[in-house]
């Protein structure tokens, strides 16, 4: 069976029969190259050096003879031009220093042959490799496998004198019906898996680094090149995207057996030029981290992918085919607006709409401004005022618990999307972020430690909601829960009872049908205020609304088992949640540790995105077991959690930027261990590994002096006792 490179099939040396016409003169022989890597040290005098062999180039054998004649040198050029060049192979006798000679099957190495003419013979040098015979590959089995830092089984194997290590690809492309592609520098099998002989580099020609990474810790780069002399990589190129294809490097250490897990990323850029060589330069695994942060914006277009099963399951969830039909729309397509001709309520999929929908709604009032003791006042129709800036400003993730206690409640400061003048009373509505959140807090006037009175109830431009009241004493004198007041949690599909993402009309109070947001969080606020009637836009106004627990995240224990948490504050899991959300795989925590129908992503897929044991033990040495600990309070007196994150991820930005502003909250840091997220927290600042002159790369250190200046430090710090 011929091999194949995803649906590509390699093409086979053609063995032609032939043998080489002429004999080679002494000396003789044959050659293997050893590229070389040199690593020196500063110890010894910058003398000590460290040496590898790089791979086990083919056999070479040199064919000399500088005096052929002219029908000889006819013969050579003939011969080449019938195996059309190194196209097909043919039979060389290889002469033995004992007199002896073997056949061997090999093809040329120079592309294209060059001559020399004399006036009586001709002169020429060349170079034939030997083909070797595909039955003949070595087989190897895996004794363990480790990630990226050597075991201490493969740290000691590390130290012997000979070593033979193997370097091994893997690539999947986004095409599920290509099959996963494997290759190396040479034709193996490890671990029952063949790799097809392709890889000729890593990392940059001339350059012994094999992978690069800034200190920002962006990312890690690669560069790897494959033979492509058969145009093999250009088909598959052609026959498939490669761009995004995932894409890993292994290294088999053959004296011991150990396979060592060393990067994981995606290719992000590749070169076909014609040239025998397919450069491809990739980047770690998680392309998504360059990307901006959070994904979801303030639209009136829904980000979801029609008829998924999970984020808009329509065939289980919508209308039947010949109702959307009926209804005038296509069922086999979604044009991803709410009240278009082919939208989502022409599907029945109206509480699923992800995007934000708003329009202006008119009311017919009386203008109490006008008129005498309230009679003869004016008729007229007050119409709400759509928002013109927060559409395509990031959908906010509000992280946040505050135990329960108002006196410790978040503070969140919405995005105004719908205001309207109602003369003595004036309706809002305002996004506070990404749903669903875990609760609000009740309205109420609390007392902190110092004394200090305050109200905590949602406001708009400091005026309580209708049903709430308080005299000059903070004395609460009115207190009619719902009367002004509606809270939307964000759930996805929306309550289609009071998740409307609309004012309400008339008294009791009414709201525009089938309008929703699924999956963002509002409040709609309803104030008592002056009478008089002054038409402005919404970001004239400023809603705040106080939060209890913010939004829903997933944790794990040491054993693998789930569990959804609400108000989620541990930094490192939220730095995890975080990933699966910018990665389609976060799903809705509110719903249980176990979704109902299974419609949420599996755990087992979450995990594999980042490393378990580097955020809990289960001995308190993890990171996110660090961040939990209960520790003595700077101030006051009993104990406080240490590490917290409380919190608005508002603007976007690259995900590693929001990564490194959540984790520098508790001493964290992150790296990439074979494509997946690893957390870790710089409590403990003792030595672990000494840099010195016998084991640091000779020259590679450069230190420039600090710049004097003066100590001045700045420190700001929200107070949760004084409302942030």
């Amino acid at each position: 069976m011929p091999d194949t490179i995803g649906r590509i099939t390699v093409p086979t040396v053609i063995n032609s029969g032939q043998t080489f016409p002429l004999t080679t003169l002494y000396p003789f022989g044959f050659s293997v190259e050893r590229p070389v890597i040199v690593h020196r040290f500063g110890s010894l005098d910058a003398k000590q050096e460290q040496r590898y062999y790089v791979g086990i180039g083919p056999r070479k054998f040199q064919f000399k003879h500088p005096n052929l004649n002219w029908a000889e040198g006819k013969q050579l050029r003939d011969f080449w031009e019938s195996m059309q060049g190194p196209w097909q192979a043919f039979t060389y006798t290889v002469p033995n220093p004992d007199g002896t000679t073997t056949n061997v099957l090999v093809t040329f190495e120079q592309t294209p042959i060059s001559f020399e003419y004399l006036r009586n013979a001709v002169q020429v040098g060349l170079n034939l490799i030997e083909v070797v015979d595909p039955t003949t590959a070595p087989i190897y089995t895996i004794s363990s496998t480790c990630v990226r830092f050597p075991s201490t089984a493969l740290s000691t194997a590390l130290l012997s004198e000979v070593q033979q290590i193997i370097p091994l690809i893997h690539v999947r492309v986004r095409e599920s019906a290509v099959a996963d592609i494997y290759l190396s520098d040479r034709r193996v099998t490890v671990g029952g898996q063949l790799y097809l002989p392709r890889l000729i580099g890593i990392g940059e020609p001339g350059s012994d680094v094999l992978i690069s990474q800034d200190i920002k810790g962006t990312s890690d780069n690669v560069r790897f090149t494959f033979g492509n002399g058969d145009r093999v990589m250009t088909q598959l190129a052609n026959d498939t995207d490669l761009k995004y294809a995932e894409i890993d490097l292994c290294l088999f250490h053959v004296n011991s057996g150990i396979l060592l897990q060393l990067w994981k990323g995606v290719i992000q850029n590749f070169t076909s030029d014609g040239t025998p060589i397919f450069p491809v330069t990739c980047s770690d695994g998680f392309f998504q981290i360059m990307n901006q942060y959070p994904e979801r914006q303030v639209s009136r277009q829904c980000w979801k992918t029609y008829n998924d099963g999970v984020n808009c399951p329509w065939a289980t969830k919508g209308r039947s085919s010949s109702a959307v039909t009926a209804a005038g729309g296509d069922p086999a397509s979604c044009d991803y607006y709410l009240e278009s001709a082919n939208g989502c309520q022409v599907h029945g999929m109206a509480p699923y709409f992800g995007g934000h929908q708003a329009d202006p709604q008119g009311v017919v009032i009386k203008d109490d401004s006008t008129g005498f003791l309230g009679f003869g006042r004016n008729v007229v129709t007050a119409t709400s005022i759509i928002s013109d800036t927060v559409w395509g400003l990031a959908l906010p993730e509000i992280w946040c618990n505050s135990g329960g206690n108002p006196l410790f409640a978040f503070l969140a400061t919405s995005l105004m999307v719908d205001y309207r003048d109602e003369s003595g009373y004036a309706d809002s509505l305002g996004i506070l972020g990404a749903g669903p959140l875990g609760g609000f807090t009740a309205s109420m006037v609390v007392t902190n430690a110092d004394g200090y009175r305050y109200v905590v109830a949602p406001m708009v431009d400091g005026y309580l909601w209708q049903g709430l009241a308080v005299n000059g004493n903070l004395n609460v004198t009115k207190y009619q829960p719902g009367y002004g007041l509606r809270y939307i949690v964000g759930k996805d599909p929306a309550t289609s009872t009071t998740d409307y993402f609309s004012l309400g009309q008339g008294s009791p109070q009414v709201w525009e049908p089938n309008v929703y947001a699924a999956g963002t969080a509002a409040c709609e606020i309803r104030i008592v205020k002056s009478t008089t009637i002054q038409p402005s836009t919404p970001d004239q106004h400023q809603m705040t609304v106080p939060i209890d627990y913010g939004m829903w995240g997933w944790t794990w224990d040491q054993s693998g088992n789930r569990t959804a948490v609400q108000g989620l504050i541990n930094p490192f899991w939220i730095a995890v949640n975080m990933l699966l959300r910018a990665t389609a795989l976060y799903g809705d925590p509110s719903t249980g540790s176990d979704p109902a129908g299974g419609s949420g992503p599996a755990s087992s897929d979450q995990l594999a995105m980042f490393v378990l044991p580097s955020l809990i033990v289960g001995d308190g040495s993890g990171a996110a077991e660090i961040a939990a600990a209960q520790v003595a309070a700077i101030l006051g007196t009993g104990t406080e959690t240490q590490f917290q994150f409380q919190g608005i991820i508002s603007s976007q930005k690259p995900f590693r930027d929001w990564l490194t502003e959540v984790l520098n909250c508790c001493l964290g840091f992150y790296a990439w261990e074979f494509g997946q997220l690893k957390l870790g927290c710089r409590i403990n600042a003792s030595a672990v590994d000494a840099y010195t002159l016998a084991n640091s790369l000779y020259q590679t250190l450069r230190l420039t002096p600090i710049q004097a200046g003066f100590e001045h430090l700045v420190i700001s710090f929200a107070d949760v006792a004084y409302q942030y």
